[in-house]
């Protein structure tokens, strides 16, 4: 199995997904869990699929369906692929699950429920 010496490298990685994209890939919590990768997920929450809602609009498409994802949870799905995991919504509440996070050697996932809608 590969493995590999991450404590040796000198720089971290912050991934910044949106709650519908992160759904496209969510298996690779288990892939960075499992090799403990100490990557930071930070999950935008706003219940869209953004990016197809957008494309949606752009080629006249009404009422397109599963375009809506509210209340996924994705702090109980990080945890069951085995990535410790925090819900942070207020500046405090970022700043300490972020300064946490920055300490850890093994994947971090933080979800944020934003404001924006498309």
């Amino acid at each position: 199995m590969f493995k590999r010496n991450w404590e040796k490298i000198l720089f971290g990685v912050i991934a910044f997904i949106g709650d519908g994209s992160a759904n496209y890939a969510i298996t690779g919590l288990w892939t960075a869990a499992q090799l403990r990768i100490p990557v930071i997920f930070i999950i935008l929450k706003n219940g869209v699929y953004g990016a197809l809602e957008w494309f949606a609009k752009v080629l006249y498409a009404e009422n397109v369906p599963g375009l809506r994802v509210p209340a996924i949870d994705f702090c109980s799905l990080a945890k069951a692929y085995g990535v410790d995991a925090h819900r942070a919504n207020t500046i405090e509440e970022i700043r300490s699950a972020l300064q946490n996070a920055l300490t850890q050697t093994r994947p971090v996932l933080i979800e944020v429920e934003t404001l924006f809608r498309i």
